[in-house]
């Protein structure tokens, strides 16, 4: 089965505003769209998922790609999971869980996936984070996260935010050409404590490789 369309595309529901989501499961073969596109929600704004997933072979999509959500603010995400084979974002903001995430919190949630791979902002949980908060997170049994600039194996960019107690392990290889990390491509004005990566090579073409 495959779901499409243009933006705010998602296995379940493409939008959501002051909605609580719970165990709940998107099991499709494709989804996917052009902006905001998410496995299980394309965008979600001052809700609360909880004890939800997402199955997939693919989602693809331009900017703000995530394996569960393509973009979420003031979103508490907590004790979730996405399940994918690829995450496909030609643009911006490519994450394993979330492309895009402003004022979030991510609570004890996951990403799996065969290959994560972007442009700008690429990350094997999130692609980019502002003013967010990652508690106990992970990223386990990634084969390739690849991208530009700003590409981790955990968090593409991080800008504001604290990150305790998350990882990123068993991942093969993290590749881009700028700010590359095997947790974190770039970390600004952000706290980071208790966390690892686990990455068997991490490959910058330029520069700021870590």
């Amino acid at each position: 089965d495959e779901i499409s369309g243009d933006d705010y595309v998602g296995g379940l529901v493409g939008r959501i505003s002051n909605v609580n989501i719970s165990s709940s499961l998107a099991r499709v073969d494709v989804v996917n769209g052009d902006d905001y596109v998410g496995g299980l929600l394309g965008r979600s704004e001052n809700s609360n998922i909880t004890s939800s997933s997402s199955i997939l072979e693919k989602v693809s999509g331009d900017e703000r790609i995530g394996g569960l959500v393509g973009f979420s603010q003031d979103t508490v995400i907590n004790s979730s999971s996405a399940t994918l084979e690829e995450i496909i974002g030609s643009s911006l903001q490519t994450g394993g869980l979330l492309g895009r995430g402003v004022h979030v919190t991510i609570i004890s949630s996951s990403a799996r996936a065969d290959l994560v791979s972007g442009d700008v902002q690429v990350g094997g949980l999130v692609g980019k984070i502002s003013d967010g908060t990652i508690i106990s997170s992970s990223v386990v049994n990634i084969l390739t996260i690849s991208g530009g600039n700003y590409v981790g194996g955990l968090i593409g960019r991080s800008m504001g935010s604290t990150i305790n107690s998350s990882s990123s392990t068993i991942i093969d290889t993290v590749n881009g050409i700028r700010y590359v990390g095997g947790l974190i491509g770039r970390g600004e004005s952000s706290t980071i404590s208790s966390s690892s990566a686990l990455v068997g090579t991490v490959s910058s073409s330029n520069e700021d490789v870590g």
